[in-house]
């Protein structure tokens, strides 16, 4: 945010200390007024003046919907906030929002708001952020304090015609020049109905070209009615803002008409935060001889028409100035702007590479706004699917928004990028194959599973035209093409995708890639879904050598591997088997995380129920006997991950016959489960279910029926609220 020009500053001084003094009895301020009224250059002041008394400001700037989620997103990462991907920005702003009301003396700055349900839920709120709204939006809520910036009486507009101009000082007034000036710079004011930004360039345009300040209002009042008018102004003030306008791009047309060409590509972005830098390749684009380009941007400045902020080097246009520039853009000049504005941007991309997230958030904001006019408008966009440049500028913000995790606004981005190099290139082509698989997996993320499925076959035919079907990639494709499936529960679909894969990979010779050895292991958790053991132990075990062998025993993926191979091997009664896969995991686990780790305790329990089955009771005892100890010193005496343990326990004393030590530990096991703020009726089951075998074995045949039965009925009412609630 740069500092106000203290020259445009005129007549608001009093509106700025009242200001300032309304935060001793509100916490919520709006600043209103027409278009070009000045609000933001008061915003900017009085954020300049006092500065001192924040510990934060945070500037927003609502214009439109890409700044505000720029400008939010910037504000998040500052403060290390979480940004979500479904671009609610509301959500979004709830969050800093909240953060900021639990900070010491912050100010929120939102300028340009257009929302008024979100105003008063501000000023709903019973305590929070200072905060200065400023807005056009007529009929806001009465009880919100407001201050109106009224248009410029003749003497205050004179005053301010005069400084632009650079006939007085800033610390000069109107006393200092003599009294036929004066009066012209006050028929002038009187004349544009004191609209402080149409005064402004006057001033300009005096300064710039030498005119009079009597010339000027002579030409003003012949001027012919506006051909172009801005639609975002009061009515009141349109036509005279209209002319004023008018005449200073009619000059630039006349004298210099690359500044116009420029003008008119600064205006095809969104308002504000514009690079100035992305101009500096500009003399490859223009045919004719004319002045440098920081000449161009130079004189554009002066002129009023734009202006830089020093800090960031990026230039502003105000909507008023905006809307009328465009209003003159021919169909033909719209597209040789928009040819030429994307070959800048393609220039100027690689020069961001080492900027900041924040930065990068604007570029894409601007990008996005270009990629919005050529979708809303046929002509411009028929003329960017000749662009290739289009195709890498909009693909690279459509990466900034994927690495902000915001997906919803970078998928669009990326369909763009796909037609034009479509267009361009064919369907078998690297690139295409490559966004056709990105625009896959941002719409399974975003659960949109039909385009994703279509997506990514797209992305299967174009990978094997591109790279040949006996490329790693194609494999992978069909891999996520697989995951696609298995999100929908087309698990048929799903099995014939990997197995397919799987085919193509024996065939092509890709059995040590570990792209295939991924794609067993998804066939493998499909079969688990499916119930499946026998086949998904087989592949497990292929996998889990493989990973071991390529990827090595501490690897995460080796050791998941080995996990599910325990899992399964334990629901398919195979002991053995599983046995061996504990004794991969645990040396690794305890080496890595510790020997008393909880992760390591569970795997332990787990191993001690395959040496009961094993009838290795001893060893199953000793095991469980250590994860008690750890557990009761770690945790205490009475927490809930006990259960397991003491059960584990009641089993063992079941295989020794030692019926009296099994109940109390169950009974121990089931004192903790009662104390419980949410039972789980599995872990009940298992409790029940051990109880039943003691009672069976001392042949209390009644007894141990009626928990069997109990335990079924825990089962299925588990069930049946699992699936009510499906």
């Amino acid at each position: 945010m740069g500092s106000l020009n203290e020259t445009f500053f005129v007549d608001r001084e009093l509106l700025l200390q009242k200001l300032h003094d309304t935060w001793t009895s509100h916490h919520l301020i709006l600043v209103a007024g027409r278009s070009g009224s000045g609000k933001t250059a008061m915003l900017r002041e009085y954020a300049r003046r006092f500065s001192q008394q924040y510990q934060a400001i945070v500037w927003f700037n609502a214009a439109t919907d890409e700044t505000l989620l720029a400008d939010l997103i910037a504000a998040l990462q500052t403060y290390s906030l979480p940004t979500d991907k479904a671009q609610e920005v509301e959500h979004l702003f709830h969050i800093l929002y909240e953060y900021l009301s639990k900070q010491h003396n912050s100010l929120l700055i939102i300028d340009n708001f257009a929302y008024n349900f979100t105003v008063r839920r501000l000023h709903e709120r019973q305590a929070g952020v200072r905060t200065i709204v400023s807005t056009h939006v007529p009929h806001l809520p009465p009880e919100i304090p407001r201050l109106e910036l009224t248009a410029l009486d003749a003497q205050n507009g004179a005053l301010l015609l005069l400084r632009q101009a650079r006939l007085l000082s800033p610390e000069q007034g109107l006393h200092d020049i003599n009294a036929e000036l004066q009066r012209a710079a006050q028929a002038l004011s009187r004349e544009v109905r004191g609209l402080p930004i149409t005064i402004d360039l006057i001033g300009r345009y005096l300064h710039v070209t030498g005119c009079s300040g009597h010339d000027y209002l002579d030409m003003f009042r012949s001027y012919p009615a506006p051909q172009h008018q801005s639609g975002s102004m009061d009515p009141n003030a349109m036509e005279e803002f209209a002319i004023v306008c008018e005449c200073s791009l009619h000059y630039l047309r006349e004298t210099n008409p690359a500044v116009v060409e420029l003008l008119q590509m600064i205006a095809l972005h969104l308002p504000e935060a514009i690079p100035s830098a992305l101009f500096q390749f500009q003399d490859t684009l223009v045919e004719h001889d004319s002045v440098s380009e920081p000449s161009n941007i130079g004189i554009l400045l002066a002129s009023g028409l734009v202006s830089i902020d020093a800090s960031t080097a990026s230039l502003t246009m105000h909507r008023l100035i905006q809307d009328i520039v465009l209003q003159t853009l021919s169909e033909d000049e719209k597209r040789q702007r928009s040819k030429q504005l994307f070959y800048l941007w393609q220039k100027l991309l690689p020069r961001l590479t080492n900027e900041s997230p924040s930065l990068h958030l604007c570029m894409a904001s601007q990008i996005r706004h270009l990629a919005s006019i050529s979708e809303s408008e046929s002509s411009f966009f028929d003329e960017v699917r000749n662009v290739s440049e289009a195709a890498e500028v909009f693909a690279w913000a459509g990466g900034v928004y994927r690495e902000q995790q915001l997906i919803g606004v970078a998928e669009p981005l990326l369909r763009r990028a796909l037609a034009v190099w479509q267009h361009t290139h064919g369907d078998a082509h690297p690139l295409v194959a490559t966004i056709l698989v990105d625009l896959a997996i941002m719409n399974r993320a975003l659960k949109n599973y039909g385009e994703a499925e279509a997506f990514a076959h797209r992305a299967v035919v174009s990978k094997s035209s591109a790279l040949g079907i006996n490329h790693p990639d194609v494999l992978l494709t069909l891999d996520l093409l697989g995951h696609i499936y298995t999100d929908q529960d087309k698990l048929p679909e799903a099995r014939q995708c990997y197995e397919k894969a799987l085919t193509i990979g024996e065939k092509v010779e890709l059995t040590r890639n570990p792209i295939y050895n991924t794609l067993r292991y998804d066939l493998a958790l499909l079969h688990i879904e499916q119930k499946n053991w026998g086949r998904a132990e087989e592949l497990l075990r292929r996998v889990s050598i493989g990973r071991m062998v390529t990827l090595g025993a501490e690897d995460p993926d080796t050791i998941e591997a080995f996990s599910r191979l325990a899992e399964v091997c334990r629901r398919s009664k195979n002991w053995t088997m599983a046995e061996v896969a504990y004794k991969r995991i645990l040396p690794v686990q305890k080496k890595l995380l510790g020997a008393e780790h909880p992760t390591v305790l569970h795997y332990l329990e787990q191993q001690a129920g395959v040496f009961l089955h094993l009838n290795r009771i001893d060893e199953a005892k000793q095991q469980l006997q250590h994860v008690q100890e750890v557990k009761e010193r770690e945790l205490g005496k009475e927490h809930r991950n006990l259960i397991p343990c003491l059960n584990g326990l009641a089993q063992v004393a079941l295989a020794e016959q030692e019926y009296d030590t099994g109940l109390a530990l169950l009974a121990r096991a089931q004192q903790i489960y009662a104390q419980l703020p949410d039972p789980e009726p599995l872990i009940q089951a298992a409790l029940l279910d051990t109880t039943a075998s003691i009672e069976l074995a001392r042949e209390h045949f009644d007894l141990a029926t009626s928990l069997s039965l109990s335990r079924h009925w825990r089962y299925i009412s588990r069930s049946w609220a699992k699936n009510s609630l499906n």
